[in-house]
């Protein structure tokens, strides 16, 4: 018989893979509506290819952009708000993501969604103001697959899938902002309440 651990570790591999080839598909159909409707983007959301700069990690998949429509409507009503009015409602379309993409367990779709997208709030302004973050409760009977880091020293935003990787790769940095998730989804909706791209996915250059 194989190893149930194995065999865990298959299952968890593939939903990230299929996870990933469903981000990169949403964020090509929005590219391609956005270009033959003749809309205008914002830079403001376009990731920025990551060099590999570091000799301890390698760049597996690029960042890529957020909903554009959805990180506009947020940063519209964020300017006239402010950081002291705390986190907007929740957009009906992270909602509708979470519903879509989020699997049935204890924790429902939508307390999932509106904790990622106050988290990137809360993200956002933690850097804009250059002050310490101090990460949201996490969910309990959740399985941590994603740690998202949106500031470490002087490295730019990046994301990783292990635990491990993360440890290694923010030992020496300092002022960090990060937020853990169980899915790709959650890292989405996270993105947009932070006003950002969804960085690039990394690992350990020592990693097989």
């Amino acid at each position: 018989m194989s190893d149930p651990s194995n065999q865990e570790k298959l299952v968890r591999d593939l939903t990230s893979a299929i996870e990933n080839l469903s981000l990169a598909a949403e964020t090509l159909s929005r590219h391609v509506v956005q270009g033959s409707s003749g809309a205008t983007s914002s830079t403001a959301f376009v990731p920025v290819p990551v060099a590999e700069q570091y000799s301890d990690w390698e760049v597996v998949e690029e960042g890529s952009s957020p909903n554009l429509r959805v990180a506009q409507d947020i940063a519209s009503t964020l300017s006239l708000r402010g950081i002291d009015g705390g986190p907007p409602e929740i957009p009906a379309a992270c909602l509708d993501l979470a519903r879509r993409r989020l699997t049935s367990v204890s924790v429902g779709a939508e307390q999932r969604a509106r904790r990622a997208f106050k988290s990137g709030f809360w993200s956002k302004a933690a850097i804009d103001t250059v002050t310490k973050y101090t990460p949201e409760e996490p969910l309990v009977d959740l399985k941590v697959c994603h740690w998202v880091v949106l500031r470490s020293g002087d490295r730019p935003p990046f994301r990783v899938t292990t635990r491990a990787d993360y440890l290694k790769l923010t030992e020496k940095d300092y002022d960090i902002v990060c937020e853990t998730f169980a899915s790709l989804a959650e890292v989405q909706i996270y993105c947009l309440g932070a006003q950002a791209p969804v960085p690039p996915l990394v690992k350990c250059r020592n990693r097989k």
